[in-house]
């Protein structure tokens, strides 16, 4: 798996941003000048509403040293660490791609049949697909000229490429 780098173009990102948060420039955060940055308001956006406790919460698992408050290097850490952990979103989707394959090849043959194509989304779809819609999704994701079957890479397209049955 491919590993994140701190590579020139992420420091001088961290650097901006820190110089952002980092109001008062003495190279730490405090809970006041996370919150005066709007973090909160940011957060909320994204659909949570976090507390002042939850902030504290999150400045702790960041604050190596205890001391309080949040130094550069252990922002810097905690972010590298963090993005590490998301691991390659390629292997990710691949891994995705191989437990949809094995949910949906009932024959076990490495292919997916426009019969077991409609099983599955039948089960985990929430609009019922008609024949033609299938028939249509198969063909634009048709790599090796059949269109009667997906393989692993025309699904893997067929996600990537968001298609959808026509509306």
């Amino acid at each position: 798996m491919a590993q994140f780098e701190w590579d020139e173009e992420a420091q001088q990102k961290f650097e901006h941003l820190w110089a952002i948060y980092d109001s008062d420039g003495n190279g730490y955060l405090t809970l006041e000048e996370i919150k005066a940055q709007k973090l909160k308001e940011g957060a909320q956006l994204l659909g949570t509403n976090p507390t002042d406790e939850d902030i504290k919460d999150y400045m702790d698992r960041v604050d190596e040293n205890g001391d309080g408050t949040i130094s550069k290097e252990e922002m810097k850490n905690y972010l590298i660490n963090f993005v590490r952990s998301l691991g390659d979103p390629r292997e990710r989707l691949e891994h995705a791609i191989d437990v949809m394959m094995k949910t949906m090849d009932i024959n076990e043959n490495g292919l997916i049949d426009k019969e077991e194509f409609r099983k599955f989304m039948k089960v985990k779809g929430k609009t019922p697909l008609s024949d033609a819609d299938i028939d249509e999704m198969f063909k634009a994701v048709d790599s090796d000229g059949d269109a009667a079957t997906l393989t692993k890479d025309e699904l893997m397209t067929w996600i990537l490429l968001g298609i959808s049955a026509p509306k």
